[in-house]
């Protein structure tokens, strides 16, 4: 077998053992590292080239106890020094072995020999960009990439990365405080609940205002406060109309006037005309009370006279009848704010079914609502009872002295304070 003596004979050309020595049955042996000793035996030679045997022909394998540092150090002492492939080949011997320092500098020597080495090329991080080499790290920075736990992404990847893991975070961290309030009644857990900013955990606190505890809830609704308006305001004009709690419901629409909420007038004086549900109706009642939104004065002041359309049945009137009586919106006028928000005002219809006498079908008549003035009066702290043009000229003459929530402007609190010092005097 001629092949083998070859092979036999680069292992003792070498000048003793280097690493792990195959002994075959036929009485030759092999010197160098053994990579794989299942249904094959490989095995790299010091040169770099890789032989293989069949398990059949093996009679034994000695695994070397040289430190690799060592064999390292000899293998690069018999290198030829102008092979950049052997180099390449020394180079992922190192890596096998964890020797990262002594792997780049193969590499690197590779290359220095060879520029176009693709496979230490590519080892040391290099791709080819626009017909160069570049190392892929600089590559990916220069198309703006930035590198996050081991991967490259956008910065807006990046940011959505870190904002999810303090997400994730905030939820166990919200879910234990909202132990800690609930079993142990702790004032601390309160209060680290309620100083919460972070808008990673505002999805966790917004789900606590579905919480059965009403002392939850407050303490939900005091939190959102931290938080910027367009992110809460929808959350707590909701509960405000709906909470089943008339604390939670006066308190969110607190927040919502200490938040500035520009548009929560609108939704409330919405709900108040058109809602099919009483509580919701009476509910926005008192949170435009609570809320003392100026801009709401005006489409109230409107609403105080409703419109009633009589639309009959088959035979129907309205002021005596015989029957059953149902009424709906069937239309309504709009009232355009200095914002530009459009605020509707309804037209009822009372619908009648059976036998009428009296009024003609199609006839219209005026009710008093009592809700809206109720609002009025809560908002303003004044009562001009049904007199829509009272309301306006109250709002005229009293609207400049006051921003769009009822408070005292700047100037009205200087000249406030000022005439006070002057009464002292």
């Amino acid at each position: 077998m001629r092949w083998f003596f070859v092979l036999v004979m680069v292992g003792v050309a070498t000048g003793g053992l280097l690493g792990d020595v195959v002994h075959l049955k036929d009485g030759g042996k092999v010197e160098g590292t053994v990579l794989e000793s299942g249904w094959r035996v490989r095995v790299r030679l010091v040169d770099g080239s890789i032989v293989e045997f069949k398990p059949e022909m093996v009679e034994k394998i000695e695994y070397s106890e040289m430190a690799p540092e060592k064999e390292y150090e000899k293998r690069l002492a018999e290198l030829p020094k102008d092979d950049a492939e052997a180099y390449y080949r020394l180079g992922m011997w190192c890596k096998e072995k964890g020797l990262k320092n002594q792997m780049e500098e193969c590499f690197k020597k590779a290359i220095e020999l060879e520029p176009d080495h693709t496979g230490a090329r590519t080892a040391l991080g290099y791709v080819r960009h626009k017909g160069e080499w570049v190392l892929y790290d600089d590559m990916m920075k220069e198309k703006g990439m930035v590198l996050y736990k081991g991967r490259w992404m956008t910065p807006a990847e990046r940011d959505a990365a870190i904002f999810n893991e303090r997400q994730q975070k905030w939820r166990i961290e919200v879910r234990k405080l909202e132990n800690e309030i609930l079993d142990s009644n702790s004032e601390e857990a309160e209060k680290k609940y309620k100083e919460i900013a972070d808008e990673a955990a505002l999805k966790w606190i917004l789900e606590r205002l579905g919480s059965n505890s009403e002392k939850m809830r407050l303490l939900t609704v005091e939190a959102l406060c931290n938080f910027d308006v367009s992110r809460v305001g929808d959350a707590l004009i909701d509960t405000a109309l709906k909470d089943k709690s008339a604390n939670v419901r006066k308190a969110s629409a607190q927040a919502l006037r200490k938040l500035r909420c520009r548009w929560a007038y609108v939704k409330f004086l919405e709900a108040m005309f058109f809602s099919n549900v009483a509580d919701i109706r009476g509910n926005a009642v008192d949170a435009l009370g609570t809320l003392k939104d100026k801009n709401s004065i005006t489409p109230l002041a409107h609403a105080l006279i409703i419109k009633v359309r009589s639309d009959s049945g088959e035979a129907g009137g309205q002021e005596f009848y015989v029957g059953s009586v149902s009424r709906r919106v069937i239309g309504y006028k709009e009232i355009l704010d200095k914002y530009g928000n459009r605020v509707k005002v309804p037209i009822i219809a009372t619908v009648t079914e059976g036998t009428g006498f009296g009024q003609q079908p199609g006839g219209e008549t005026y009710e008093m609502n009592f809700p809206a003035r109720e609002a009025l009066r809560q908002i303003t702290g004044k009562d001009f009872n049904y007199d829509k043009d009272e309301w306006l000229k109250w709002l005229k003459e009293n609207g400049d002295k006051f921003d769009d929530f009822l408070n005292p402007t700047e100037d009205e609190k200087k000249k406030g304070e000022e005439d006070k010092e002057e009464q002292k005097k």
